[in-house]
């Protein structure tokens, strides 16, 4: 459960129209971190789990292309997927627990291509 939200803006030693977005659990744990410049969301935007592990990260490029990738518990990568804005567009790969890869799967323009 989340008990804390903050938005730094551009004071300090960020540079004008810049703000990361910072949730954080009850404990103190980093919850959440986005970073935006004038309003939109750029870099990497990440998710924590209540126990610090990293459940997923979206790696926003300035082209509006993205890389997704979402965690198992134990740190190994569950799903990577390819983004264009809202849409999967790409390569999509899903691994089990241990690192294996189990699907692979390519899409273009939201339309599953290549299973």
């Amino acid at each position: 459960m989340k008990v804390h939200s903050e938005v730094v803006n551009s004071v300090g030693l960020m540079k004008p129209g810049s703000a990361v977005e910072l949730t954080y659990y009850r404990d103190g744990k980093k919850q959440y971190e986005v970073h935006y410049d004038y309003g939109k969301k750029v870099g990497t935007e990440t998710s924590w789990d209540p126990a610090g592990n990293r459940k997923w990260a979206r790696d926003r490029r300035a082209d509006g292309t993205a890389t997704w990738t979402h965690y198992w518990p134990n740190g190994q990568k569950k799903i990577e997927s390819r983004w264009t804005g809202l849409t999967a567009d790409g390569a999509a790969t899903r691994w089990d627990r241990d690192g294996r890869v189990v699907a692979e799967n390519r899409f273009d323009r939201g339309t599953l291509v290549e299973q």
